[in-house]
């Protein structure tokens, strides 16, 4: 069941054993905000790479002797190299989004929401729209 801010009784304490959980929660919510960050721009690099070997060597293919031997080999080794971290990051960026969409779950279950600004991630209670919590992006 969800509870008011008026049951929790952190209307105005701050240092309460519940402000410091949601406090640590945020903090979890941020790390794992991050790290999915990374893991998606890591797989957007190997997805570009990958495309951009594909099509050179495609290219390479259709029009023959147009670039050299080494540079062609330099282009499937970085093919593979590129196929080989998108497998091993996938698997990554999916158990990170469900990492922080548990922590999402949590916070609204409990009746908050989480927004962005500019320099801070609040922690804002629905009931009243109040910020309870900010921290630093």
């Amino acid at each position: 069941m969800t509870k008011t801010l008026q049951e929790v009784g952190l209307v105005h304490l701050p240092n309460s054993t519940e402000y410091t959980l949601l406090a640590k929660r945020l903090l979890l919510w941020k790390k794992a905000e991050y790290a999915l960050r990374r893991y998606q721009l890591f797989k957007l690099l190997s997805f570009s790479i990958i495309t951009l070997s594909l099509t050179v060597i495609s290219f390479n293919a259709l029009a023959p002797q147009t670039i050299s031997v080494f540079i062609f080999t330099s282009l499937c080794i970085l093919l593979g190299i590129s196929i080989a971290c998108l497998i091993w990051v996938t698997p990554l960026t999916n158990l990170s989004l469900m990492q922080r969409n548990a922590l999402s779950q949590k916070f609204y279950e409990e009746d908050f929401n989480i927004e962005l600004s500019e320099s801070k991630i609040l922690l804002i209670n629905r009931c009243n729209s109040q910020i309870y919590c900010q921290m630093e992006r």
